[in-house]
């Protein structure tokens, strides 16, 4: 739930009054999201190999603030991340309103948590890292999960490919402010890892009248380990900015993959 941060984020001059907690993708309708699932998101190569990182190793496989580039800087309060509910922690509430019961379809909310991650006391490692634009209207969050083994990752992640058609259209329940209708599509990725897949929500912003919430969520797996980057901003994202950044991601875990120091 969201209690407190959309009072700090209205007062901005571009407001960010928005948190879902599904993975999207926010961003222009280029076309890129029509391609056939098969070009527009990396395939899936076998589940195999890829030990689990320690917790250790999911820290290091995290982008750090050169790598991200000029501009932005660690979020000094990660709660108040816009990107925070969208890429990680307890999905127990996903979907609702405080808690209460989710106006979401069943699947839709079954594959919304399958994306966010492992809740609360699973069995998996996970680091995360937020990061705030000067103006502090655009934010992003890395997230990295260790799964126990590559066939639960990549579960994971084959669940994620369905976010789109089940949710799309649909009244996707903000946990700050109620359902809204939400355009949900598939997002073209470059074929990392062993994996990759892109998601984009837009959606309407109930307390700030004409302006719109866009979601861009790429994700790369190799192995048991998984990479996210988030972006959410009320514009969308620089079209060359999330596609850098998950291949810095991409690179970074297979180094710490394969033993090495990034």
């Amino acid at each position: 739930m969201w209690t407190g941060r959309r009072e700090k984020l209205t007062g901005c001059a571009a407001v960010l009054a928005a948190l879902v907690t599904v993975a999207g993708c926010g961003g222009p309708d280029d076309g890129a999201s029509e391609k056939p699932a098969s070009t527009a998101q990396g395939a899936a190569k076998p589940a195999v190999g890829g030990k689990p990182f320690t917790q250790a190793q999911t820290d290091a496989a995290l982008l750090t603030a050169q790598e991200v580039g000029a501009g932005w800087a660690e979020d000094q309060d990660p709660a108040d991340s816009p990107s925070e509910d969208v890429s990680g922690g307890d999905n127990s509430d996903v979907g609702a309103e405080g808690g209460t019961e989710s106006t979401n379809s069943a699947q839709c909310d079954t594959y919304m948590e399958t994306w966010n991650g492992p809740k609360e006391g699973q069995d998996a490692a996970s680091s995360t890292r937020d990061y705030a634009k000067d103006s502090d209207t655009e934010h992003l969050t890395f997230r990295v999960v260790a799964y126990p083994s590559a066939e639960e990752a990549a579960k994971a992640v084959a669940a994620s490919r369905a976010l789109p058609a089940a949710c799309d259209g649909g009244s996707l329940d903000f946990n700050w402010g109620g359902p809204e209708k939400s355009e949900v599509k598939p997002e073209s990725v470059a074929k990392l890892g062993d994996e990759s897949v892109g998601m984009r929500v837009t959606a309407p912003l109930a307390s700030v009248p004409g302006t719109e919430l866009h979601l861009q969520v790429l994700t790369v797996r190799e192995g048991a380990n998984v990479s996210t980057v988030t972006f959410a901003a009320q514009t969308p994202a620089d079209p060359a900015l999330l596609p850098a950044l998950l291949a810095k991601a991409a690179a970074r875990l297979h180094t710490v993959a394969q033993g090495a120091t990034p």
